[in-house]
């Protein structure tokens, strides 16, 4: 358990050692001092500012230190070496320093390794053919731009949702091919409709410094634009999990808002679980966004 002497610090940084000292000055005024000398042992930070967001971080650091760890994570239905196969497979594709993209079929066993399904997908060239796909994979269906960047850009027109029949899919493949020209995107995919809920973000990577690290927000402006993240180093125990759902500052969408309804906290908890599972087990999956 970890003991900062929050107060005692508080206490040094207004103590009367430092009366006539100015903001900004190099350090702690003293009668038997030079000007501008350190005393040894005593914090000096250039502004209250500085001293109260220090104290804050460290208030912060002791109430993380006194939380319960939890339990390390053990998601059902795994099944690693699979995975790793697949992979190392796909890694001795590689040349050089250069990164294999998983095609979609290889990405959907790789995550289906750790339990996780995705809604299935068709891609098209045609408005026939999205018709074609639509009819098999059942309306309504969402039309997404392929483009990693735009396919979750709402506002950029790179996704429509609640398709509901052939006729509206096709004035809706017309439209969005015109909207996407400009940045010289043509390929677009039908998917299942998922149901009407608060959409998440998820990403885990391989960073060169840290390792493995898993990354969770919630969709929209405060993430894109914001930058409303919260990163975590796996391995993760059930109580890391928990809390990292909850803190982003838009976390409180997750319990239903604007109409919005409520999320399932258990089965979030368990897909960022079984994502930061996979990302500590695999060191060769460079980069996943959900």
């Amino acid at each position: 358990d970890a003991r900062i002497p929050v107060l005692g610090c508080l206490t040094d940084v207004v103590s009367p050692r430092y009366r006539g000292a100015t903001l900004g000055a190099a350090g702690p005024v003293d009668d038997d001092a030079e000007p501008g000398s350190l005393q040894p042992g005593l914090p000096f930070y250039p502004s209250p500012q500085q001293a109260l967001s220090v104290l804050g971080a460290l208030a912060d650091y002791v109430h993380w230190r006194r939380q319960e760890v939890g339990e390390p994570l053990e998601p059902t239905g795994l099944h690693p070496h699979e995975a790793e196969e697949l992979a190392e497979a796909a890694a001795a594709r590689a040349e050089g320093t250069e990164l294999v993209r998983l095609s979609d079929e290889e990405t959907e066993t790789l995550l289906g390794h750790y339990g996780i399904t995705v809604l299935p997908s068709a891609r098209f060239e045609t408005a026939d053919e999205a018709v074609a796909a639509a009819e098999r994979l059942g309306f309504p269906v969402a039309l997404k731009a392929v483009d990693p960047h735009l396919r979750h850009r709402l506002d950029l027109g790179g996704v429509r949702l609640n398709v509901v029949d052939a006729d509206s899919l096709r004035r809706n493949v017309e439209h969005m091919r015109r909207l996407l020209a400009p940045f010289g995107v043509r390929e677009l995919e039908v998917q299942a409709m998922a149901p009407a809920g608060q959409a998440c973000m998820l990403t885990a990577l391989e960073d060169p410094l840290l390792g493995p690290v898993v990354s969770f927000g919630i969709a929209g402006d405060a993430t894109d634009l914001l930058g409303d993240w919260v990163h975590r180093v796996p391995p993760l125990t059930d109580r890391d999990v928990a809390r990292m759902v909850r803190a982003p500052r838009a976390a409180v969408k997750l319990r239903g808002t604007g109409g919005v309804p409520s999320v399932d906290l258990a089965a979030l908890e368990d897909l960022v679980g079984r994502v930061s599972v996979l990302k500590d087990d695999l060191p060769q999956v460079a980069r996943l966004r959900f």
